[in-house]
């Protein structure tokens, strides 16, 4: 068995060339995971049912996806209280857009209503909410920090980096 010492040369964020920097940032965020996404994104819905006076109970659930494919939105189910309405939102399709779920519109005997202008008011509400947290999930992600902030990163979590931008554990 063999000892042997290496010795690298480590940079902080601040020391890397301006062209290592973005490429560090790249990497930072394609592997970034973005976990609290879902619990922003469900608090904003709560926000938006609670501001049109639509209550909801602990099955709300969000389901969406974000990464500009075919298919790609967000929609929330679950069972709802709206104006003088009991509503169930079910979402069963492969793809997460709001238009593909299902809204079943009550009246408060359980009886389901047909009344065509009561449920587009509600559906194009719901439309609305879902592109607004859509538009929130997008913005997100889409967010990039700038050399600043990302040294702050860096110099909070004591991330250091070779001359290449490779990250390095000390």
């Amino acid at each position: 068995m063999k000892i042997v010492n290496v010795k690298y040369q480590v940079y902080q964020f601040k020391e890397l060339s301006k062209e290592v920097k973005e490429k560090v940032k790249a990497t930072w965020y394609e592997n970034e995971d973005y976990y609290m996404l879902s619990d922003g994104l469900k608090e904003s819905c709560k926000m938006f049912l609670d501001e049109n006076k639509i209550k909801y109970n602990d099955d709300l659930n969000l389901g969406y996806s974000l990464s500009y494919s075919q298919g790609d939105g967000l929609n929330f189910t679950g069972n709802f209280e709206w104006k003088k309405y009991l509503i169930k939102i079910t979402h069963s399709w492969r793809y997460s857009f709001a238009s593909s779920s299902d809204i079943v519109i009550m009246d408060e005997e359980g009886e389901e209503i047909n009344d065509e202008k009561i449920e587009k008011q509600f559906k194009d509400l719901y439309l609305d909410i879902c592109k607004k947290l859509e538009n929130e999930g997008y913005g997100v992600i889409e967010y990039r920090m700038d050399d600043k902030e990302f040294q702050e990163l860096c110099d909070s979590n004591e991330y250091n980096f070779l001359k290449d931008g490779k990250m390095v554990n000390l």
